[in-house]
């Protein structure tokens, strides 16, 4: 009974763990709200020879155009951000980032580190100033990896690439 007290213990410490992020705001137009598992981050600018403008803005099917988050952060040594598109916003904006998903090291983190994101337009549409169109989360960086180097992996192939389904 004791070791079951304990582990609880230790679950109920685990899932109160905060993490502490320091943020530097560049925009009255951040929100940083939580709404589910993530955090929601907000239209704050066109970037434009690596300023941000705020403004709203109107794109068209092909344009690549970089925006402001509207913030520097600061996170642990332990930390990295990913930068995730929200569900809703190919349908709603039609755009997509470029990159897929941004990754933030915790060792971007300067005063003018900018958060920033860039899309490629699949159609036509426009933003506008604190439009949620992104998130973040917060996690633990990689553990280091050490690479082996080995003759053969004695494992049966697969197939190749997409070949695990019909």
């Amino acid at each position: 009974m004791d070791l079951i007290k304990k582990i609880l213990t230790k679950l109920r410490s685990y899932f109160k763990k905060k993490i502490n992020v320091k943020i530097k705001l560049h925009s009255e137009y951040v929100s940083l709200l939580r709404k589910g598992d993530l955090i929601d981050l907000n239209y704050c600018g066109i970037m434009v020879d690596g300023i941000a403008k705020e403004h709203n803005i109107k794109y068209y099917e092909g344009d690549i155009f970089r925006v402001s988050l509207g913030f520097a952060m600061q996170l642990s040594k332990n930390k990295m951000a990913k930068i995730y598109s929200r569900s809703s916003t190919q349908d709603k904006f039609h755009v997509m980032l470029t990159n897929g998903v941004g990754n933030i090291d915790n060792d971007y983190n300067s005063d003018d580190d900018l958060l920033m994101a860039e899309f490629i337009a699949t159609g036509c549409g426009e933003m506008s100033l604190g439009d949620r169109i992104l998130q973040i989360e917060i996690t633990d960086v990689m553990p280091k990896v050490v690479f082996e180097i080995v003759e053969n992996l004695n494992n049966n192939s697969r197939g190749g690439f997409g070949s695990t389904g019909k």
